[in-house]
Protein backbone atom coordinates (compact mmCIF):
# COMPACT_ATOMS: atom_id res chain seq x y z
CA UNK A 1 0.00 0.00 0.00
CA UNK A 2 1.37 3.36 -0.76
CA UNK A 3 1.99 4.43 2.74
CA UNK A 4 1.81 8.39 1.72
CA UNK A 5 -1.98 8.18 0.63
CA UNK A 6 -2.35 5.71 3.62
CA UNK A 7 -1.23 8.71 6.39
CA UNK A 8 -3.40 11.11 3.94
CA UNK A 9 -6.72 8.79 4.26
CA UNK A 10 -5.96 7.94 8.11
CA UNK A 11 -5.58 11.54 8.78
CA UNK A 12 -1.51 11.34 9.61
CA UNK A 13 -0.78 14.55 7.56
CA UNK A 14 -1.16 18.21 8.52
CA UNK A 15 -2.92 20.58 6.50
CA UNK A 16 0.18 22.16 4.10
CA UNK A 17 0.56 17.96 3.47
CA UNK A 18 -2.75 16.87 2.33
CA UNK A 19 -2.67 20.02 0.10
CA UNK A 20 0.59 19.13 -1.92
CA UNK A 21 -0.67 15.32 -2.19
CA UNK A 22 -4.00 16.48 -3.54
CA UNK A 23 -2.11 18.52 -5.85
CA UNK A 24 0.16 15.97 -6.49
CA UNK A 25 -2.28 12.70 -7.15
CA UNK A 26 -5.23 14.52 -8.36
CA UNK A 27 -3.99 16.46 -11.27
CA UNK A 28 -2.59 13.55 -13.10
CA UNK A 29 -4.53 10.25 -13.89
CA UNK A 30 -1.77 7.84 -13.18
CA UNK A 31 -1.31 9.03 -9.86
CA UNK A 32 -4.97 9.41 -9.16
CA UNK A 33 -5.31 5.80 -9.77
CA UNK A 34 -2.14 4.76 -7.61
CA UNK A 35 -4.01 7.00 -4.88
CA UNK A 36 -7.36 4.82 -5.88
CA UNK A 37 -6.14 1.31 -5.58
CA UNK A 38 -4.52 2.15 -2.14
CA UNK A 39 -7.52 3.82 -0.90
CA UNK A 40 -9.43 0.92 -2.24
CA UNK A 41 -6.86 -1.75 -0.52
CA UNK A 42 -7.42 0.32 3.18
CA UNK A 43 -11.10 0.05 2.67
CA UNK A 44 -10.64 -3.78 1.98
CA UNK A 45 -8.30 -3.77 5.74
CA UNK A 46 -10.67 -1.85 7.71
CA UNK A 47 -13.59 -4.07 6.36
CA UNK A 48 -11.64 -6.97 7.40
CA UNK A 49 -10.62 -5.59 10.89
CA UNK A 50 -6.70 -5.26 10.12
CA UNK A 51 -6.12 -1.50 11.03
CA UNK A 52 -4.93 -0.93 14.66
CA UNK A 53 -6.69 1.21 17.09
CA UNK A 54 -5.09 4.80 16.11
CA UNK A 55 -5.29 4.50 11.92
CA UNK A 56 -8.79 2.87 12.52
CA UNK A 57 -10.05 6.36 14.59
CA UNK A 58 -8.43 8.50 11.96
CA UNK A 59 -9.76 6.74 9.16
CA UNK A 60 -13.37 6.39 10.63
CA UNK A 61 -12.97 10.52 11.37
CA UNK A 62 -12.42 10.48 7.40
CA UNK A 63 -15.47 8.42 6.59
CA UNK A 64 -17.92 10.78 8.75
CA UNK A 65 -16.97 13.47 6.97
CA UNK A 66 -17.45 11.89 3.41
CA UNK A 67 -20.75 10.13 2.83
CA UNK A 68 -19.51 8.87 -0.57
CA UNK A 69 -16.56 7.35 1.50
CA UNK A 70 -18.85 5.72 3.36
CA UNK A 71 -20.44 4.16 1.10
CA UNK A 72 -17.34 2.75 -0.63
CA UNK A 73 -16.24 1.22 2.86
CA UNK A 74 -19.83 0.09 3.11
CA UNK A 75 -19.53 -1.39 -0.02
CA UNK A 76 -16.00 -3.23 0.93
CA UNK A 77 -17.42 -4.58 4.14
CA UNK A 78 -20.16 -6.73 2.14
CA UNK A 79 -17.63 -7.81 -0.28
CA UNK A 80 -15.24 -8.94 2.24
CA UNK A 81 -18.76 -10.61 3.78
CA UNK A 82 -19.30 -12.49 0.71
CA UNK A 83 -16.13 -13.82 -0.37
CA UNK A 84 -15.58 -15.04 3.72
CA UNK A 85 -19.08 -16.98 3.54
CA UNK A 86 -17.66 -18.42 -0.11
CA UNK A 87 -14.57 -19.93 1.79
CA UNK A 88 -16.39 -20.73 5.00
CA UNK A 89 -16.35 -24.60 4.05
CA UNK A 90 -12.60 -24.48 2.61
CA UNK A 91 -9.88 -25.88 5.26
CA UNK A 92 -7.30 -22.88 3.86
CA UNK A 93 -9.87 -20.31 5.75
CA UNK A 94 -8.91 -21.80 9.11
CA UNK A 95 -6.02 -20.38 9.29
CA UNK A 96 -5.65 -17.08 7.75
CA UNK A 97 -2.96 -17.02 5.02
CA UNK A 98 -0.11 -15.23 5.38
CA UNK A 99 -1.00 -12.83 1.81
CA UNK A 100 -4.42 -11.82 2.04
CA UNK A 101 -6.26 -11.35 -1.50
CA UNK A 102 -6.07 -7.76 -3.29
CA UNK A 103 -9.63 -6.22 -3.12
CA UNK A 104 -9.85 -5.75 -6.53
CA UNK A 105 -9.51 -9.67 -6.22
CA UNK A 106 -11.71 -9.56 -3.86
CA UNK A 107 -14.43 -7.85 -6.34
CA UNK A 108 -13.51 -10.22 -9.02
CA UNK A 109 -14.72 -13.44 -7.24
CA UNK A 110 -17.84 -11.34 -5.36
CA UNK A 111 -18.93 -10.42 -8.79
CA UNK A 112 -18.91 -14.02 -10.20
CA UNK A 113 -20.98 -15.39 -7.20
CA UNK A 114 -23.68 -13.24 -8.76
CA UNK A 115 -26.19 -14.29 -11.81
CA UNK A 116 -25.07 -12.30 -14.76
CA UNK A 117 -28.65 -9.59 -14.04
CA UNK A 118 -27.29 -8.72 -10.87
CA UNK A 119 -23.78 -8.59 -11.49
CA UNK A 120 -24.85 -5.99 -14.56
CA UNK A 121 -26.80 -3.76 -12.29
CA UNK A 122 -24.78 -3.68 -8.88
CA UNK A 123 -21.28 -2.71 -11.71
CA UNK A 124 -23.49 0.01 -13.36
CA UNK A 125 -23.88 0.98 -9.19
CA UNK A 126 -20.34 0.92 -8.18
CA UNK A 127 -19.52 3.00 -11.65
CA UNK A 128 -21.76 5.71 -10.32
CA UNK A 129 -19.93 5.17 -6.90
CA UNK A 130 -17.25 5.97 -8.08
CA UNK A 131 -17.94 8.88 -10.57
CA UNK A 132 -19.49 10.19 -7.76
CA UNK A 133 -16.52 10.04 -5.84
CA UNK A 134 -14.32 11.46 -8.29
CA UNK A 135 -16.65 14.38 -8.51
CA UNK A 136 -16.62 14.91 -5.06
CA UNK A 137 -12.53 14.92 -4.97
CA UNK A 138 -12.26 17.00 -7.70
CA UNK A 139 -14.67 19.79 -5.87
CA UNK A 140 -12.33 19.00 -2.74
CA UNK A 141 -9.73 19.66 -4.74
CA UNK A 142 -10.91 23.49 -6.75
CA UNK A 143 -12.64 24.41 -3.29
CA UNK A 144 -8.91 24.07 -1.58
CA UNK A 145 -7.94 26.02 -4.23
CA UNK A 146 -9.84 28.51 -4.00
CA UNK A 147 -9.12 29.10 0.19
CA UNK A 148 -5.68 28.77 -0.72
CA UNK A 149 -6.60 31.68 -3.83
CA UNK A 150 -8.08 33.50 -0.63
CA UNK A 151 -6.08 33.16 1.99
CA UNK A 152 -3.15 34.51 -0.37
CA UNK A 153 -5.39 37.62 -1.43
CA UNK A 154 -6.22 38.52 2.65
CA UNK A 155 -2.10 38.40 3.31
CA UNK A 156 -1.78 40.84 0.73
CA UNK A 157 -4.65 43.04 1.76
CA UNK A 158 -2.76 42.88 5.06
CA UNK A 159 0.51 43.41 3.46
CA UNK A 160 -1.06 46.38 1.70
CA UNK A 161 -2.65 47.97 4.79
CA UNK A 162 0.58 47.60 6.80
CA UNK A 163 2.61 49.38 4.11
CA UNK A 164 -0.09 52.14 4.25
CA UNK A 165 -0.49 52.62 8.07
CA UNK A 166 3.69 52.63 7.88
CA UNK A 167 3.67 55.29 5.20
CA UNK A 168 0.95 57.49 7.43
CA UNK A 169 3.22 57.03 10.50
CA UNK A 170 6.52 57.89 8.54
CA UNK A 171 4.79 61.12 6.99
CA UNK A 172 3.48 62.23 10.88
CA UNK A 173 6.92 61.54 12.22
CA UNK A 174 8.18 63.71 8.98
CA UNK A 175 5.77 66.14 9.84
CA UNK A 176 6.17 66.47 13.90
CA UNK A 177 10.49 67.21 12.53
CA UNK A 178 9.82 69.79 10.25
CA UNK A 179 7.70 71.32 13.02
CA UNK A 180 10.63 71.52 15.36
CA UNK A 181 12.88 72.44 13.18
CA UNK A 182 10.70 75.62 12.50
CA UNK A 183 10.46 76.04 15.99
CA UNK A 184 14.09 76.18 16.54
CA UNK A 185 14.36 78.47 13.83
CA UNK A 186 11.90 81.24 14.72
CA UNK A 187 13.80 80.73 18.52
CA UNK A 188 17.24 81.23 16.48
CA UNK A 189 16.29 84.27 14.92
CA UNK A 190 14.19 85.98 17.75
CA UNK A 191 17.69 85.86 19.73
CA UNK A 192 19.53 87.04 16.65
CA UNK A 193 17.24 90.20 16.42
CA UNK A 194 17.78 90.57 20.15
CA UNK A 195 21.47 90.38 19.55
CA UNK A 196 21.20 92.96 16.54
CA UNK A 197 19.24 95.33 18.62
CA UNK A 198 21.84 95.38 21.40
CA UNK A 199 24.52 95.88 19.19
CA UNK A 200 23.03 98.62 16.88
CA UNK A 201 23.07 102.20 18.64
CA UNK A 202 20.15 103.79 19.35
CA UNK A 203 19.27 106.29 17.22
CA UNK A 204 20.56 109.90 18.78
CA UNK A 205 17.94 112.06 20.83
CA UNK A 206 16.63 115.06 18.55
CA UNK A 207 18.01 118.22 19.77
CA UNK A 208 15.72 120.09 22.42
CA UNK A 209 16.54 123.39 20.40
CA UNK A 210 16.68 123.55 16.31
CA UNK A 211 18.34 126.96 14.77
CA UNK A 212 17.41 128.05 11.70
CA UNK A 213 19.11 131.26 9.85
CA UNK A 214 16.49 133.67 7.39
CA UNK A 215 17.38 135.59 5.48
CA UNK A 216 14.91 138.85 4.03
CA UNK A 217 12.05 138.58 1.67
CA UNK A 218 9.23 140.26 0.24
CA UNK A 219 5.96 138.95 0.95
CA UNK A 220 4.95 138.47 -1.96
CA UNK A 221 8.07 136.96 -2.92
CA UNK A 222 7.46 132.99 -4.72
CA UNK A 223 9.98 131.49 -2.56
CA UNK A 224 9.63 130.56 1.30
CA UNK A 225 12.19 129.28 3.85
CA UNK A 226 11.34 125.56 4.70
CA UNK A 227 11.97 124.64 8.00
CA UNK A 228 11.59 120.94 8.77
CA UNK A 229 11.45 120.64 12.49
CA UNK A 230 12.71 116.89 14.07
CA UNK A 231 10.37 114.82 16.27
CA UNK A 232 10.90 116.02 19.92
CA UNK A 233 12.01 119.48 19.66
CA UNK A 234 11.58 121.38 22.43
CA UNK A 235 12.33 124.95 21.24
CA UNK A 236 13.20 127.00 17.81
CA UNK A 237 16.05 129.48 17.17
CA UNK A 238 15.35 131.68 14.33
CA UNK A 239 18.68 133.55 13.23
CA UNK A 240 17.07 136.58 11.37
CA UNK A 241 19.85 138.04 9.26
CA UNK A 242 19.87 141.76 8.90
CA UNK A 243 19.56 143.79 5.20
CA UNK A 244 22.58 145.95 6.86
CA UNK A 245 24.88 146.21 9.72
CA UNK A 246 22.74 147.73 12.89
CA UNK A 247 24.77 147.39 16.08
CA UNK A 248 23.57 148.47 19.13
CA UNK A 249 20.10 149.33 18.07
CA UNK A 250 16.87 147.37 19.75
CA UNK A 251 14.58 145.69 17.51
CA UNK A 252 10.77 144.21 17.96
CA UNK A 253 9.40 141.20 16.24
CA UNK A 254 6.13 139.78 15.86
CA UNK A 255 5.45 135.84 14.02
CA UNK A 256 1.85 136.21 12.52
CA UNK A 257 0.42 133.09 10.06
CA UNK A 258 -0.45 135.07 6.69
CA UNK A 259 -3.80 135.66 7.20
CA UNK A 260 -2.63 137.66 10.45
CA UNK A 261 -3.36 135.58 13.24
CA UNK A 262 -0.21 136.84 15.82
CA UNK A 263 1.80 133.43 17.08
CA UNK A 264 4.12 135.44 19.02
CA UNK A 265 6.27 138.40 19.61
CA UNK A 266 9.29 140.04 20.99
CA UNK A 267 10.34 143.22 21.60
CA UNK A 268 14.03 144.63 23.24
CA UNK A 269 15.51 142.25 20.82
CA UNK A 270 19.36 143.44 20.38
CA UNK A 271 21.64 142.56 16.91
CA UNK A 272 24.26 139.64 17.53
CA UNK A 273 27.26 139.00 15.04
CA UNK A 274 28.72 142.51 14.16
CA UNK A 275 25.27 143.89 14.27
CA UNK A 276 24.36 141.72 11.64
CA UNK A 277 21.74 138.93 12.96
CA UNK A 278 18.79 139.04 15.68
CA UNK A 279 18.10 136.05 17.23
CA UNK A 280 14.24 135.09 18.32
CA UNK A 281 13.79 131.62 20.29
CA UNK A 282 10.22 130.19 20.30
CA UNK A 283 8.69 127.63 22.02
CA UNK A 284 8.62 124.70 19.13
CA UNK A 285 4.70 123.62 20.12
CA UNK A 286 3.61 126.74 19.27
CA UNK A 287 4.28 126.33 15.50
CA UNK A 288 2.24 123.93 13.56
CA UNK A 289 2.80 122.90 10.29
CA UNK A 290 1.93 125.87 8.14
CA UNK A 291 3.43 129.23 6.56
CA UNK A 292 4.35 132.30 8.85
CA UNK A 293 5.22 136.10 8.68
CA UNK A 294 8.01 137.25 10.61
CA UNK A 295 8.15 141.23 10.69
CA UNK A 296 10.97 143.00 12.26
CA UNK A 297 11.16 146.20 13.38
CA UNK A 298 13.52 149.26 15.09
CA UNK A 299 11.80 152.02 16.87
CA UNK A 300 8.61 151.48 15.02
CA UNK A 301 9.89 151.53 11.58
CA UNK A 302 9.77 148.29 9.56
CA UNK A 303 13.08 146.86 8.62
CA UNK A 304 12.85 143.40 7.22
CA UNK A 305 10.11 140.75 6.65
CA UNK A 306 10.82 136.78 6.53
CA UNK A 307 8.83 134.25 5.14
CA UNK A 308 9.16 130.47 6.34
CA UNK A 309 7.10 127.22 5.93
CA UNK A 310 7.00 124.78 9.19
CA UNK A 311 7.03 120.95 8.38
CA UNK A 312 7.52 118.36 10.59
CA UNK A 313 8.84 114.81 11.04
Amino acid sequence: MNEKVRAYLTGELSEDEEVRLEEEYFSDDEKFLEFQAAQNDLLDAYARGHLDARRRQGFEKRLAASPWLRERAALAEALAQAVDRNHAGAAETVKRPAARPAFFDLLKNFLGALSPPLRVTLAAAMLLVLAAGVAVVVSALQLRRELAALEARRQQEQQQTAEKVAQVTEAEQRAEQLNRELEQERTARAALEAQLNRATPQSAAPPPLVSFVLSPQVLRDSGAKRLVLPRGAASVELRLRLPEPRAGVTFSVDVTTLEGEVIAGRKALRSEANGMQVALRLRAARLATGDYLVKLKANDEEVANYVLRITRQ
